[in-house]
């Protein structure tokens, strides 16, 4: 299980919890993309950890 604790928030540090079965989701997804188009995967990839980070900052949204 991946976990983030970029921010302190409100004064607690928040973490945003990725389960295997996400991080096994996320995989697959990313694989299917990159059979067409790596690069594209690759920044998929990104945005999606990108978003999961700024949850950690954003608890409330």
């Amino acid at each position: 299980m991946m976990t983030w604790s970029p921010d302190l928030v409100n004064g607690v540090w928040m973490r945003v919890k990725w389960t295997r079965k996400a991080l096994i989701n996320l995989d697959n997804a990313v694989a299917f993309i990159a059979a067409d188009k790596p690069a594209a995967a690759t920044n998929v990839a990104l945005k999606i950890f990108n978003a999961a980070k700024m949850l950690a900052g954003q608890p409330g949204i």
